[in-house]
């Protein structure tokens, strides 16, 4: 679902931008509270796990493929502010390094998949696990419901850009989604299966020291990151996932505009080819997110340090 640049018009992507930005200030200010040293590597190793995950496509049919979002996965375990910056580092990496989503179209990205997809889906998981207090049942929920939302919103941003009715567009996106979504929700429950063992009070919560088996267990996460971008990425679906094939089917892939330059363009490295060159530039991709993200962390609550 990142969108490229070319989708859509500055007076769309500007104000997005602006959200997105407000967003993750705001955002940066209240993560630092109450986080302790012990967080910040576990931070680093989701940013380090979805990116894996993400580069996993599996089929949907109808010739399309559809990936994690992981926008629910990522707020269930470190809280709905620590999933917003951990999803725009990601799409931060993604859209500078490997070309996947725009330069121009990155605040919308992030609004769509960091604040609707995480933001907006937490807040789903917690309100429908307080009406029926299932958690498995929430995170199903949530996760479904998060890249339904997500891709209601591409759609009208598509459809605010003039490339493409909403009255097509809407139906188009969350028809596909919502079969993606249901994808979302099986890899999100068998993650925190793995993880936490899906029990009550420890998946609702931000870092706290209820959670300190995960956090000393994060190092092993590094290890099956790593591991998923060496062995499945190389098998990962080339079918075009739900928006590239909603845009091929109504005429405006053209659109789509590609950046001079991008070390790891499509997953891969120039001057290496087949699987060996998705298998480096993957590896290279998880250890960079989990750099990236346990940095930003580790200068945030350096911040509040001083404060």
């Amino acid at each position: 679902m990142h969108i490229p640049d070319g989708f859509l018009e500055p007076e769309v992507w500007i104000p997005l931008t602006a959200i997105s930005g407000m967003s993750l200030v705001s955002v940066s200010r209240k993560i630092s509270d109450g986080m302790d040293e012990e967080a910040i590597p576990l931070m680093g190793v989701m940013a380090a796990f979805v990116f894996a995950v993400q580069m996993i496509n599996f089929p949907v049919g109808g010739g399309t493929s559809g990936h994690l979002m992981g926008g629910v996965l990522i707020a269930a375990i470190v809280g709905p502010y620590g999933g917003l910056i951990i999803m725009s580092t990601i799409l931060i990496l993604q859209a500078l390094l490997f070309q996947d989503g725009g330069i121009t179209t990155l605040g919308a990205n992030i609004f769509n998949m960091g604040i609707v997809g995480t933001l907006f889906g937490y807040l789903i998981f917690k309100g429908i696990n307080w009406l029926t207090g299932n958690v498995r049942f929430s995170v199903f929920a949530a996760s479904w419901f998060s890249v339904a939302a997500a891709s209601a919103v591409t759609a009208i941003e598509l459809s605010l850009s003039g490339i493409i009715p909403m009255k097509v567009s809407l139906p188009a996106m969350i028809g596909v989604h919502s079969i993606i979504g249901i994808g979302e929700g099986i890899i999100t429950i068998s993650a925190l299966e793995l993880v936490s063992k899906v029990k009550k009070e420890t998946i609702l919560v931000d870092i706290t020291d209820e959670n300190r088996i995960r956090k000393k267990s994060s190092w092993i996460w590094l290890a099956v990151s790593i591991a998923i971008a060496a062995i499945l990425s190389p098998f990962a679906s080339k079918l075009p996932d739900g928006l590239e094939r909603v845009a091929e089917t109504f005429g405006f892939i053209g659109r789509k505009k590609l950046t001079l330059y991008s070390l790891f363009r499509d997953y891969q490295i120039s001057d290496i080819y087949g699987k060996v060159s998705t298998v480096i530039a993957g590896v290279m991709g998880v250890l960079i997110a989990f750099a990236l993200s346990y940095t930003v962390i580790k200068v945030l609550k350096g911040m509040r340090s001083k404060r």
